[in-house]
């Protein structure tokens, strides 16, 4: 941004136009892996104090309507992406990159969590071993 008013010549728009398409992506990329890594932020206070068994069954539960979730805001997200591409539509700057390339961040992301949360309730359904519960739980097993 300094060299829009120190060297104007060598300042582009569209830098910060593929900053912000980049962050974008960033952003979706890096909730798919904190999904990953079960590390999502989550009010888990009152579930700790329960038993390990109760937990396991509310986090069954919540991985079933953040699955939902997810596959809903994929689904949207794939139809303005797609409505954006067939549209052909374009950034209002002069460099004119395809806007269907930032809207298409939110629809992978989504994609990548709906995997993550598929994977986690195929572990608690049928691979479930109280000693890895990652529950941040205050009960030892």
């Amino acid at each position: 941004m300094a060299e829009r008013y120190l060297i104007p010549k060598l300042g582009s728009v569209w830098v910060e136009e593929v900053v912000i398409y980049l962050f974008s992506w960033g952003t979706f990329l890096s909730v798919a892996l904190l999904v990953h890594n079960d590390k999502h932020v989550r009010a888990d206070v009152v579930i700790r104090l329960m038993s390990p068994q109760l937990q396991r069954q509310i986090e069954f539960i919540n991985c079933l309507l953040s699955l939902v979730f997810s596959l809903i805001v994929a689904w949207y997200g794939g139809a303005v992406t797609i409505d954006a591409f067939s549209l052909d539509e374009r950034s209002v700057t002069g460099s004119s990159i395809p806007i269907w390339l930032f809207y298409a961040s939110l629809p992978s992301g989504m994609v990548l969590c709906a995997t993550w949360y598929i994977r986690r309730l195929y572990q608690l359904a049928f691979q479930f071993d109280l000693s890895s519960f990652s529950v941040r739980s205050g009960h030892e097993a």
